[in-house]
């Protein structure tokens, strides 16, 4: 009965009910390990809201606390797992975006997935915007490169603005670091300056050994966030130009 109420609720698009009654019953959304009483609850609301047309709350279950998809490769019936895990709900304007750039679109959508969560409306409360997480001063000395307008803050919550303005500064890192998506990633959250001069600091290291050992865990963490993601979306998309890293 209990879960035939939150499907009704998601159906009529309640989702402040669904999380109201999940909250009554000391089952607010979890943000990480649950007991394993718990799994076909979950398991089956991840269902339910993908029925009900929120894809990205899957993905926050599928891909944060269940972990289902992570048994095997996306084949069989492991594959749909992984989609609902790796979703792209903003395919067309993150394509266009990377496309006007030549920017890896699956490195785009990986870093989106890991800035927002898909949340194309979030604010952080460093004041960064949008699905890529944008800083508004960076993101207004893009805006010529990136050929937008920002008239407002309130601009950088648009989603086709948010990704042209990320695939510009991904690209420009890109440019700076010789391709590497592995400093790109880490420009990205660090600023390219600091990773410039780590990775200056210990160029003589393989830059696998690099990463583990920065010593800013929210840099490291962040690296092997995005691109555990951009290489998941590699695969589902089937593509032969398979990125290699070089280590060196």
């Amino acid at each position: 009965m209990l879960f035939r109420s939150l499907v009704q609720f998601a159906r009529l698009g309640m989702g402040d009910e669904v999380e109201r009654e999940l909250n009554l019953l000391g089952r607010a959304l979890p943000a990480g390990a649950i007991p394993d009483a718990d799994r076909p609850f979950w398991r089956g609301l991840t269902f339910a809201y993908l029925l009900v047309g929120q894809p990205v709350t899957a993905m926050r279950l599928q891909g944060r606390v269940l972990y289902d998809h992570a048994q095997g490769w996306p084949a069989g019936n492991l594959r749909r797992l992984w989609e609902v895990a790796y979703p792209r709900p903003f395919e067309a304007d993150t394509t266009a975006a990377a496309a006007k750039f030549g920017f890896n679109v699956h490195h785009l959508t990986g870093l989106t997935r890991e800035e927002s969560l898909f949340n194309a409306t979030i604010r952080s409360t460093a004041g960064a915007l949008g699905l890529a997480q944008l800083m508004p001063a960076t993101a207004r000395g893009l805006a010529a490169r990136a050929q937008v307008t920002i008239a407002t803050d309130a601009d950088l919550l648009v989603p086709k603005t948010n990704l042209l303005l990320a695939a510009a500064y991904l690209s420009q890192l890109s440019a700076h670091f010789n391709g590497n998506p592995i400093l790109v990633t880490g420009a990205y959250n660090a600023g390219e300056t600091a990773i410039a001069r780590w990775r200056a600091q210990h160029a003589a290291l393989p830059i696998d050994l690099w990463v583990e050992r920065l010593e800013v865990f929210e840099t490291r963490n962040y690296i092997k966030r995005v691109l555990s993601s951009m290489f998941a979306y590699h695969l589902l998309a089937g593509e032969k130009d398979f990125p290699r890293l070089d280590l060196k």
